[in-house]
């Protein structure tokens, strides 16, 4: 598989739904992670998503990352690192890294 990147943006605070497909898959994962950072270096999660918290099957290898407003509210507007990776057994595959921009919301401040 070969490694995309992209770059995202969403409102601080809000919800968002970002959706992934997979081609080719011959088994199922045993294990996706989405993980969010200030930058690569960073020791700390701002959050991370697994299967079944947070990113859902959909079937047919499409699969459903759930951004909750909690995970977002309290970030300052700036751009943030992520990945996101899927486990078969002992092979972990990088299926899209990239910049996750949050973007100051005009109704809540902080």
């Amino acid at each position: 598989m070969v490694t995309k990147t992209v770059t995202l943006k969403m409102v601080r605070g809000d919800s968002q739904k970002i959706g992934v497909k997979v081609r080719n898959l011959h088994e199922a994962p045993t294990a996706i992670v989405f993980s969010l950072k200030k930058s690569v270096s960073h020791n700390d999660y701002i959050f991370q998503k697994t299967l079944d918290n947070g990113i859902a099957e959909e079937g047919e290898g499409r699969y459903i990352i759930k951004i909750n407003p909690a995970d977002t509210e309290q970030l300052a507007p700036a751009s943030y690192q992520f990945d996101l990776e899927m486990t078969f057994g002992e092979d972990v595959i990088t299926l899209v890294i990239g910049t996750l921009e949050i973007i100051a919301d005009v109704t809540r401040h902080l």
